[in-house]
């Protein structure tokens, strides 16, 4: 099993909630917490041009920023110009790149993560910001979140056909068996009537499913890479790993190889499913 880690964002169109938030949770369970309470940190992305952007990559940035009929990007867009006042400022990072052609963007998690693995550096094009801001996979997970699953077990698979196999069997049995065990706490009312949790005990569910993840398709790409920079080194491994998504398009921390297994899939689904605390919010 990998170290837990709390914080991985992926860049996710959701439903805005305008549920309150408080200093204390107790009987709600970390799921529901995060669902209602725990919107993702932004990605941020560099813009570099030179000159006056022209109206095609205005409009590819403005769907990146978009906050529109209820639903938000966690993206905010910085634009440089490399031939305005903090060119010199930003020649070193622009350098960096690599980059042949200009507009040019690098999308990199938020300094507060602590997550340094850029997500990409690319020319600016409309097929990059199709990828930054959906997948398939990206609709699957966040229908079934908002459907009412607890939370979305994402095995990313490796390539390796029978590892990949004997992974989703593994963890298909024992996410089947924590549906058929595993029950929600008894929702307070004082939790209730605080705001705390926009439902009743009576329609608090708990409910776990699996999706299973190529890393050779073209249309996820930018996704396994979200999933992958959750830690520096994932990247460089090519076993299968599960990642336990939940809330609002958060991600718990990555089970890899020999660790996708009981022991370590019934401590996620357990720390998901048990009532939320300040420790949690803290660490979170």
């Amino acid at each position: 099993m990998r170290p837990a880690r709390y914080s991985v964002f992926l860049i996710i169109l959701f439903a805005a909630f305008s549920f309150a938030d408080s200093v204390r949770a107790c009987s709600v369970p970390v799921f529901r917490y995060a669902l209602e309470h725990w919107t993702p940190d932004a990605y941020e992305a560099l813009v570099f041009h030179r000159g006056e952007l022209d109206a095609d990559s205005q409009a590819l940035i403005k769907r990146l920023t978009r906050e529109e009929s209820g639903t938000r990007a966690n993206v905010s867009v910085m634009t440089i110009d490399l031939a305005g006042d903090q060119a010199a400022k930003w020649q070193p990072v622009w350098k960096s790149f690599k980059a042949d052609k200009l507009p040019w963007i690098a999308v990199r998690p938020a300094p507060r993560t602590g997550i340094t693995t850029l997500l990409t550096s690319e020319a600016l094009t409309e097929g990059l910001v199709d990828h930054l801001l959906d997948s398939p996979a990206r609709r699957d997970y966040r229908a079934r979140l908002a459907a009412g699953d607890s939370a979305v077990w994402i095995l990313v698979e490796s390539g390796n056909v029978e590892a990949d196999n004997a992974a989703a069997t593994a963890l298909d049995q024992r996410i089947n068996y924590l549906n058929s065990v595993l029950k929600v706490p008894e929702l307070s009312d004082e939790d209730v009537a605080n705001g705390l949790v926009s439902i009743s005990s009576d329609d608090l569910k708990l409910q776990f499913s699996t999706l299973r993840v190529s890393r050779a398709d073209a249309a996820e790409r930018l996704f396994v890479k979200m999933l992958l920079g959750v830690e520096s080194d994932l990247g460089e491994l090519n076993d299968p790993m599960v990642f336990p998504v939940f809330g609002q398009g958060r991600a718990l921390y990555a089970l890899v190889g020999a660790g996708i297994n009981d022991e370590t899939i019934d401590m996620a689904g357990i720390f998901l499913s048990g009532k939320c605390s300040c420790e949690v919010k803290e660490e979170n």
